[in-house]
């Protein structure tokens, strides 16, 4: 066989080359083993970018259901002449944004989930020894459709949604059609007809549900993968080199951290000219808790929160305020006071220590004592009361602490450790690194939080170039992905909703404005005209000694290299195009493991 080419390959929706590139860095004994010799697609841009890394492809750039079949036969013949003994793999992976479930409500395009019909006349002319698809995993749910309506919560019909299809480049309005979606009864009706279909042209069939992540590619890309052979064993798929855990001698999936620039931290969600949206300070927030405090359960777990039926802990929700934490007593008292101005806006001073001067003193009463006392309760499963009510039930152990907002922080042996004012001072060392924290200040609106759920919790350890990262995850209401693991799912509309890099820092370098050093303190600012999901962040990053968070957008080269197109790989288009090609694209360590599977079986 010459140049020890086994597949000679037709990829017919090839967008900027995702599945090629898997193909083409094929081996077989060390030698290439696929040629792609046909690329078809309806999007010029898409082309051009094909045709810039794979020079030596017959480049098409027609609509798959209205090119004809006939035009490739020629080629094809040549191909096969040069390389004898060679399989014709006629390879599709249609557009799948019409059966995934990113789609999420909006209408599902009839004419668009059946593009995989218009296979069959390729079939017919064509006739190739092998056919493979590749599609997302909802593709085997392929049905009818119905017109989606919208139900109270008693199950009555309200509407019917409807949506405004608008032309891509001139932006006016080219039609009206309601909103569609599965019927669920009906689910894969239509993927079981058009596999019937094909059999009926004398092929064998089998599919898979592939993990990208499982083959070495930095994405956990779960697609289905089917394949029609006219000889059963070419219906092979490559046995997994990496897996989750690294077990039975499989090494472990790669981190994303490898492929990321982290050196650039991007902009600081805060002072920005325009606000982050709640959605994604949602996000932002929950990252924060799962890969910084290390999940709810670690941030918000309660010492003595075990249900006496159950055994079992029961940690609060994350929206609910943080709960008292203590060491031995099980009874305090905790009481704070400060002035409180209401005026001037957001000044630096508008909470002030009742131990520092009061502001200037106008004719109309501006000020206010705020006291807020309250005992804590610390046996059962734990509970706060106000002192003006009686006192909970005093147990015959000692269980009565008065706690002071006052502490040392110890800034040598790893850090992180505290001492009370009123226990013997850690030891001094040549360079003081003791410092005296006054808490309670950074909850400037007792209003705000349940009073109590920060003031015993120890005030932040700022801990020197320090930094957190991980992926903020737009498609979906989660915590994104942590930058150990393989990076979550690309989508084409990257552009839209872009995956971000966030890098959370302890140093004190360009500091929010909300953050102000007053000697040794550091003071967390949280206003009245914060947004909730803003106050929240302020929050955690008292607890947890954070100076800043910081946001940017994936970078283009980090995206090719996350779906293993490699750095020197060219995009041509503008940044949204770009992006689009790399979400569309099939991850080309996956099809290089697929590629030669099905290689070493001709």
């Amino acid at each position: 066989m010459k140049n020890g080419i086994k597949l000679i390959t037709i990829d017919s929706f090839c967008g900027a080359g995702g599945t090629t590139k898997g193909f083409h860095d094929a081996k077989f004994d060390g030698e290439a083993c696929v040629s792609v010799i046909i690329g078809i697609n309806h999007d010029a841009k898409a082309i051009a970018s094909h045709a810039s890394n794979h020079p030596e492809t017959y480049h098409f750039v027609e609509d798959f259901r209205t090119l004809d079949p006939r035009k490739l036969i020629a080629i094809i013949e040549r191909a096969k002449q040069n390389c004898p003994g060679a399989k014709v793999l006629f390879w599709m992976s249609a557009e799948c944004t019409n059966h995934s479930k990113a789609k999420g409500g909006c209408s599902r395009d009839a004419d668009s989930r059946s593009l995989p019909e218009y296979a069959y006349k390729y079939i017919e002319i064509l006739n190739p020894d092998i056919i493979g698809v590749e599609n997302v995993v909802e593709f085997l749910d392929w049905g009818p459709l119905m017109i989606k309506v919208v139900k109270d919560k008693q199950g009555n019909e309200l509407y019917c949604p409807i949506e405004i299809k608008k032309d891509k480049k001139t932006k006016k309005v080219i039609g009206v059609q309601p909103k569609c979606v599965p019927i669920p009864e009906h689910k894969g009706e239509y993927y079981n007809v058009w596999v019937e279909k094909i059999q009926s042209y004398g092929y064998h069939y089998g599919f898979d549900k592939l993990n990208a992540a499982d083959y070495g590619a930095y994405t956990s890309r779960i697609r289905y993968f089917g394949f029609f052979s006219k000889d059963s064993k070419h219906i092979v798929f490559p046995e997994k080199t990496h897996s989750k855990d690294g077990k039975n001698d499989l090494k472990k999936h790669m981190a994303v951290r490898e492929v990321l620039e982290l050196d650039r931290e991007g902009e600081s969600i805060f002072d920005r000219k325009k606000e982050l949206c709640e959605n994604t300070k949602d996000r932002v927030l929950s990252g924060l808790i799962k890969y910084v405090a290390g999940g709810k359960d670690k941030w918000l777990l309660k010492y003595n929160s075990v249900n006496g039926k159950t055994g079992k802990h029961i940690p609060p929700s994350v929206d609910e305020p943080c709960p008292v934490i203590s060491c031995q007593n099980r009874l305090g008292v905790v009481s704070t006071q400060f002035l409180s101005k209401y005026f001037s806006g957001k000044p630096d001073g508008k909470n002030i220590s009742i131990e520092q001067p009061c502001g200037s003193v106008t004719t109309v009463d501006h000020h206010s004592l705020v006291s807020a006392s309250f005992i804590s309760v610390y046996y059962g499963n734990g509970y706060t009361q106000s002192i003006e009510k009686p006192a909970p039930t005093l147990t015959t152990k000692d269980r009565l602490a008065l706690v002071k907002g006052e502490f040392f922080v110890n800034h040598y042996s790893g850090g992180g450790q505290t001492s009370c004012v009123t226990a013997p001072c850690p030891a001094l060392t040549a360079i003081p690194k003791q410092n005296l924290v006054t808490y309670g200040r950074w909850l400037m609106n007792t209003n705000y939080h349940n009073v109590g759920s920060g003031l015993d919790v120890p005030a932040p350890v700022i801990t020197a170039n320090r930094k957190h990262h991980y992926l903020v995850n737009p498609q979906y209401s989660s915590s994104g992905g942590s930058v150990e693991v393989p990076c979550f799912t690309l989508i084409a509309r990257m552009d839209k909703r872009p995956p971000s890099l966030v890098t959370a820092k302890t140093d004190c370098v360009k500091l929010p404005s909300f953050i102000k050093i007053s000697g040794n303190t550091v003071i967390y600012e949280i206003y009245e005209t914060d947004s909730p999901k803003t106050k929240q962040i302020k929050e955690f990053m008292a607890l947890y000694g954070l100076t800043d968070v910081k946001m940017r957008m994936l970078l283009e080269l980090e995206l090719l290299r996350i779906m293993g197109f490699g750095d020197d790989y060219v995009l041509q288009g503008t940044q949204t195009d770009k992006k689009r090609f790399i979400g569309n694209a099939v991850e080309c360590k996956q099809s290089k493991a697929l590629a030669e599977a099905i290689a070493a079986t001709v």
